[in-house]
């Protein structure tokens, strides 16, 4: 975490052939260089990974892996705060929030639900490609270094986007989630999605909760205040208008949801990136 707070990222290659069960407070990217292993995640999980194959791991997600046979294993890891890519992202957790970011744009629709710990293969060497230019960044940390590393990692993540668009068609709960993220702001009802979309109310909520472990009104204010922490990171709107731009009325009401979410108010939020940009990280 030291040496992350300082850079958001640490790329390095390890060679391993095991790693206990452990969790991270940042995200992981690893990228299979050469061998097989076992893949375990969430303790009842497990695949087997191996040469081209890559994955990442969210924040405090149980994972570990063992080489088969204890032959020779060997990972590109990539460790990285989400504000690498944005410092708006300090409330961002988890790969799928990420993938959504207003700078990569991903289009909600083509995600399937549980991004986090799928395992991708680098079918034409792009991903490796872009892993060992960052490799060489860090190492290097020429002029403006930090910030090659997030121009690439947009780029890794846009390239990886488009895997996903090729995993699993569009459901009905993710129809229900592109019109979320495209409508957040507006007086958004389930009610009114489930008639639009001919299904019932109850069905549709079950539905929602099952896929996504949440319920929608849930998923809406944590979209509301994803943006709203992108607004107030990079912008110097009034929390005011922060609150209509992000779809509540009622100001005090807008902070009341903040803070439940983040645990401090829009006002500290604000003040606290400025003065301590990693005070938000853990």
């Amino acid at each position: 975490m030291d040496l992350l707070e300082k850079s958001n990222i640490n790329i390095h290659i390890c060679t391993s052939n095991i790693a206990e069960p452990h969790s991270h407070k940042y995200l992981e990217l690893a990228y299979v260089l050469y061998g097989s292993a076992v893949h375990k995640f969430n303790e009842t999980n497990e695949k087997i990974i191996s040469k081209g194959d890559y994955f990442i791991i969210d924040y405090r997600t149980v994972h570990s892996y063992q080489s088969i046979n204890n032959c020779d294993f060997a990972v590109i890891n990539c460790l990285f705060l989400p504000q690498l890519v944005d410092k708006s992202l300090a409330c961002c957790k988890d790969f799928q929030t990420l993938l959504r970011h207003y700078l990569i744009q991903i289009n909600s629709n083509n995600f399937q639900l549980n991004l986090a710990n799928h395992i991708f293969h680098d079918e034409n060497g792009k991903i490796l490609s872009i892993l060992q230019e960052m490799l060489t960044e860090y190492e290097q940390k020429d002029i403006s270094w930090n910030e090659m590393l997030r121009t690439k990692m947009i780029d890794l993540l846009i390239w990886t986007a488009r895997k996903i668009s090729h995993i699993e068609p569009q459901d009905v709960v993710s129809v229900i989630i592109a019109k979320i993220h495209k409508n957040y702001n507006q007086n958004l009802t389930l009610k009114d999605i489930a008639g639009d979309i001919n299904y019932s109310l109850p069905y549709i909520s079950k539905l929602f909760k099952e896929k996504t472990g949440i319920t929608f009104r849930l998923y809406l204010q944590k979209t509301r205040i994803e943006e709203a922490c992108r607004l107030l990171s990079n912008t110097d709107e009034k929390i005011f208008n922060i609150s209509k731009m992000v779809g509540y009325s009622d100001v005090d009401f807008f902070s009341k949801i903040f803070k439940e979410h983040m645990g401090t108010t829009p006002q500290q939020f604000r003040v606290c990136l400025k003065n301590y940009p990693h005070c938000l990280t853990i």
